[in-house]
């Protein structure tokens, strides 16, 4: 039982051992494969929102350079019409002021506030302008403008030493469906900054830009009119409505960021700060969101504008939030990623936003590819595992049974059976088939020097006492265990032949010659015999 329990954890161990190599191969190469699939995705996710970061901000600039181009375009547009207002009104005899005195009922078009004012008449060469608000009818020179170049186009009076300016000619249509003759623009605004219009005019110069006309901000530009002794009277105005340019408009709503990503705009500052003015779609245009909240409850529209008036002009800023499209029945807010510019010269806020997970489908994919070779590493490693398992044990048994037969063998030579122990054979090559070999030589000597020994003994009991083992027939101690024999032999057969040639001169009647050889133990027979 001992013999087969060593066998047994001869195998187990040679099995354990290959086992645990390769199982901790197997589970090293495994780790480095999900550790490293994690730093992947990791890396990953930062890479895809770095990508989206780029789109938006790639599409926010291209926004911004939509408006510059689309505002040199109408500058250039305005400044023309403009030209052309002044010069129809140079040949049709210019403006002036007649002695002729007319009331008017003016509205401060930024306060509301209503004025009674009579003022001279302005006179387009020798016709009054007349206070027409009907649209249907027409009304001398700005209406021929229109015609001529499109836009709208307004002829101003001074109504006071302050510099208020009076609409006294107008094709600009207020919300009442009428001309919006009889408003003023302010000399200085609510608040008393000057207005940047009349401010420009009052010292003689032009102005182009943004301006707010009667309801709405417009593209403008506006030139003093001067009375022959050079002092301004009035002002002439050629604009686009900033916010119905058409192909501006459709270009901002055609524009994509990602899957499901637009371009909107808000306006800056004073009213129009927070609000639509071009929303996706279109659906929300004019719709105030100033004090609009994320899903974690942060004003996020707030800080849209701010970070977008902040920055320098033409560059973006980000601004991440988290957003719960209930419109789109979702029960799980997800996060946007918005790149923010101001338009200044409009005040027009620049957004393009998008959902983040737009652009993480790769992610999903690559995660997707990265759990499956995740997966394949971990079976292949279970299936190598299973292998060297296999292989340990096919192994083991070899082993096993070949250092089962090596052992049966040596047990046989200790039990005096060399015979046996000689006849060992295994079918292998390795370590195992060399210690048999050495065993099977120790066994075949051990034969030779007990069938040598068995020979020289029998001759011995045959009275053959001269017949000696070859020793150096075999090598080493056993070589020296025959002469050993061989030397015992010796030193029994020296006394026995003296005693009996001693017996047999006696028989004879002689007197043997007194022994002289010494011989020790029980060998010592000269005193006997010599006496």
């Amino acid at each position: 039982m001992a013999r087969l329990s060593w066998r047994r954890t001869i195998a187990a161990k040679v099995v354990a051992i290959t086992v645990l190599a390769v199982a901790v191969t197997a589970a090293t190469i495994s780790l480095v494969v999900v550790f490293k699939r994690r730093g992947m995705a990791r890396e990953i996710e930062e890479q895809l929102l770095e990508l989206a970061r780029n789109e938006v901000r790639t599409v926010a600039k291209d926004a911004y350079r939509l408006c510059e181009v689309a505002d040199e375009e109408l500058r250039q547009k305005v400044a023309g019409a403009l030209r052309v207002l002044a010069d129809r009104a140079a040949r049709e005899g210019g403006l002036r002021e007649d002695t002729t005195t007319v009331r008017w009922s003016a509205v401060d078009q930024l306060s509301g506030e209503r004025r009674e004012l009579e003022l001279p008449r302005l006179l387009l060469g020798d016709r009054w302008l007349g206070q027409e608000r009907a649209a249907s009818r027409r009304v001398p020179l700005v209406d021929a403008a229109r015609e001529l170049v499109g836009g709208t186009f307004t002829i101003f009076q001074r109504a006071n030493d302050r510099g208020d300016m009076l609409r006294v000619a107008t094709n600009v249509i207020g919300r009442d469906g009428a001309r919006a003759i009889g408003t003023f623009i302010p000399a200085h605004e609510p608040g008393g900054r000057p207005s940047p219009v009349v401010e420009a005019v009052l010292a003689g110069r032009s102005f182009q830009g943004r301006a707010f006309v009667v309801d709405a901000w417009y593209l403008t530009s506006y030139e003093p009119v001067r009375a022959p002794d050079g002092r301004v009277i009035g002002m002439l105005y050629a604009g686009i409505p900033r916010d119905r340019i058409a192909s501006l408009r459709r270009g901002i709503l055609s524009m994509r960021v990602g899957k499901t990503g637009y371009v909107y705009i808000l306006g800056g500052e004073g009213k129009e700060r927070g609000r639509y003015v071009i929303s996706q779609g279109g659906k929300r245009d004019g719709e105030d969101i100033w004090d609009a909240r994320d899903s974690d409850g942060q004003p996020f529209i707030r800080t849209i504008v701010e970070k977008a008036r902040a920055a320098r002009p033409g560059e973006v800023d980000f601004v991440r939030y988290p957003w719960l499209n209930r419109e789109a029945g979702e029960t799980t807010a997800r996060y946007k990623v918005a790149a923010v510019t101001y338009f200044a010269p409009w005040d027009w806020v620049i957004g393009a936003g998008a959902y983040e997970d737009d652009f993480t489908d790769a992610k999903q994919k690559l995660a997707a590819s990265t759990s499956e070779i995740a997966n394949w590493a971990v079976g292949a490693g279970l299936g190598v595992a299973l292998l060297g398992a296999l292989v340990a044990v096919w192994f083991s048994r070899r082993l096993s049974r070949n250092l089962g037969r090596v052992v049966t063998a040596a047990h046989e030579l200790a039990a005096g059976e060399p015979a046996r122990a000689a006849s060992l054979t295994l079918a292998s090559s390795d370590e195992t088939a060399q210690l048999g070999e050495a065993l099977r030589e120790t066994a075949r000597s051990v034969q030779r020097a007990l069938e040598a020994t068995g020979q020289v003994t029998a001759a011995a009991a045959e009275g053959r006492l001269d017949e000696r083992a070859e020793a150096e027939a075999l090598p080493g101690e056993y070589g020296a265990l025959l002469r050993g024999v061989n030397g015992a032999l010796d030193a029994a057969v020296g006394p026995l032949r003296m005693a009996a040639g001693f017996v047999e001169q006696i028989a004879r009647g002689e007197i043997p010659p007194s022994i002289v050889e010494q011989y020790r133990g029980d060998f010592g027979l000269r005193d006997n015999l010599n006496k």
